[in-house]
């Protein structure tokens, strides 16, 4: 089975976001023998080459392309609400949906009528994460990136009107933020806009952590056994929806 793996994000680079790390992360759980060959829709040829097609980013890319692509099997998986635009919802109404969550879906169903829809926040290695353990004091964590809508002022004012000391983890490994989450009790993350499944939310589930989060952040509401049974099946959940589409 040929995969043309359709994004305008760098994949497989050095510094890379959370939607490159869902890219490269699911394509590591393709099934044995499938080729996925990460590309832009422009490259049409290719793309029509593949027997299935996955788009999880077409910014910028021209109409023309998009009608040709929609006539292939496909599943739309996209990560970031601005790139949902006349040129995703024309390739969600006619494949596959997959939503990172009932948040991320709720956002997107006014705009498409796809064919079916489901929800999947992605595959990742969930042994790097170990639960944490009992924590001797009240602790807030701020772990993102310095980005303005992540909402770090709001965690600042969140923590002095709650009393409880925050830690901030900016801009850093994701080793040293996943050490900091099995020691902390409270993990904010209060978001300017919608933000449909952080990794970092999901991460800090499973290492324990208590959220803090606005009604801008799609998460699932599992306890972190569940969240992780969902997370190591997520890959094979995927890889069969592409099988089928």
């Amino acid at each position: 089975m040929r995969i043309a793996w359709v994004t305008s994000k760098q994949v497989g680079h050095h510094v890379i976001g959370g939607a490159e790390m869902a890219d490269a992360d699911m394509i590591s759980q393709a099934p044995e023998g499938w080729e996925v060959e990460v590309c832009r829709l422009r490259d049409l040829d290719q793309v029509m080459a593949a027997d299935k097609v996955v788009i999880t980013n077409v910014r910028d890319e021209v109409l023309e392309s998009v009608a040709v692509v929609a006539q292939k099997p496909h599943v739309v998986w996209t990560h970031d609400i601005e790139s949902f635009d006349i040129r995703t919802k024309i390739l969600a109404d006619s494949g596959t949906l997959v939503a990172l969550s009932q948040k991320h879906l709720d956002f997107l169903s006014p705009h498409t009528t796809p064919r079916r829809s489901t929800l999947n926040p992605g595959w990742m290695d969930t042994s790097l994460v170990p639960e944490g353990g009992a924590r001797d004091q009240e602790i807030a964590l701020w772990a993102h990136r310095d980005i303005k809508h992540k909402g770090e002022k709001a965690a600042w004012t969140w923590a002095r009107e709650k009393g409880i000391p925050l830690r901030v983890v900016k801009n850093r490994p994701r080793e040293e933020a996943l050490a900091a989450m099995r020691e902390a009790t409270y993990f904010l993350l209060l978001s300017d806009i919608l933000d449909p499944a952080p990794r970092a939310v999901m991460e800090a589930q499973l290492s324990g952590c208590e959220l803090v989060v606005n009604d801008q952040v799609g998460y699932y509401d599992e306890s972190p056994d569940e969240l992780r049974a969902r997370l190591d099946g997520a890959g094979k959940h995927f890889w069969d929806l592409v099988g089928s589409a």
